[in-house]
């Protein structure tokens, strides 16, 4: 008998949703796709969870407390009219809305300042691509930086931005770089990129109440998933802080991210990331 699923959805799922729910005609063949995906998940025994998508936000800026009990009762009654056969967290959601409503990036990850700086310092660096015969020096220069902001090498923000370097376009378009040179907002940035400690950390508590299901993310941003899947979490901590807390995680590193790299290179990178 297969185990059910815990699904847990981000911004680019709900949003997709959304525009289904509307009865929009004329989807796009994209659409279509992501219709069939949503809809093949639908069934009884699995569990659907905006919790993702509520840190995530549905803005492209740090939501207010109202905006995000908004976001949230948006993202409950997007489950709710679409899902019919699986379980979802509407109503939890729902009923939890004014805690859930002082959730945001700035609150619960300590480093979310720290990344942000990091991420504008840094980004001029990304538009152009550096020679490869620079790119070693570049590779000290974001690590250098990121330290001056507090921030590990292996911090994802850091990985995400080394990949850069390689010209990656799935890591840049997490980042956002780009060519017109518009750093823009960091917001969206970095929603992206902290779904890599969200992910695990939910699911830490996810297996802690259903043990029995197995956990799938489910994003429609490609770029993320590349992210997502090139980051192997090999252990996440939680750390509880006065005022807040944030999200200790440890990654073993795919070479994906960096295209083109040799064997000599990634091993010396390897040593930078972890402080070797």
């Amino acid at each position: 008998m297969s185990k059910s699923t815990f699904y847990l959805l981000d911004s680019s799922a709900i949003i997709s949703i959304s525009h289904i729910n509307s009865g929009a005609t004329n989807l796009t063949d994209d659409m279509k796709d992501r219709q069939q995906k949503l809809l093949s998940i639908d069934k009884k025994g699995n569990f659907i969870s905006g919790m993702l998508a509520v840190m995530e936000g549905q803005a492209s800026q740090e939501e207010t407390p109202e905006q995000k009990k908004a976001t949230v009762t948006k993202i409950g009654n997007t489950l709710d009219t679409f899902f019919k056969n699986a379980e979802t967290d509407a109503n939890a959601l729902q009923a939890t809305s004014e805690n859930l409503s002082q959730l945001s990036l700035g609150t619960h990850e300590r480093s979310y300042t720290d990344a942000a700086k990091f991420r504008d310092t840094v980004f001029f660096d990304l538009v152009q691509l550096p020679k490869k015969k620079d790119i070693a020096a570049f590779e000290d220069k974001l690590i250098r930086i990121a330290r001056e902001n507090d921030l590990q090498p292996s911090h994802p923000i850091v990985l995400c931005a080394i990949s850069a370097l390689y010209g990656k376009d799935e890591t840049r378009n997490v980042l956002k770089v780009s060519k017109e040179k518009d750093k823009g907002n960091s917001y969206n940035a970095l929603s992206d990129v902290y779904a890599v400690s969200r992910i695990p950390m939910l699911s830490n508590l996810i297996y802690s109440e259903f043990p029995n299901y197995d956990i799938e993310f489910i994003t429609f941003d490609k770029g993320l998933e590349f992210f997502y899947e090139s980051l192997v979490p090999t252990s996440v901590i939680e750390i509880n802080r006065r005022d807040r807390s944030d999200v200790a995680i440890t990654v073993s590193v795919s070479r994906d991210l960096f295209p083109g790299i040799t064997d000599k290179h990634f091993n010396v990178l390897a040593k930078k990331i972890h402080g070797g």
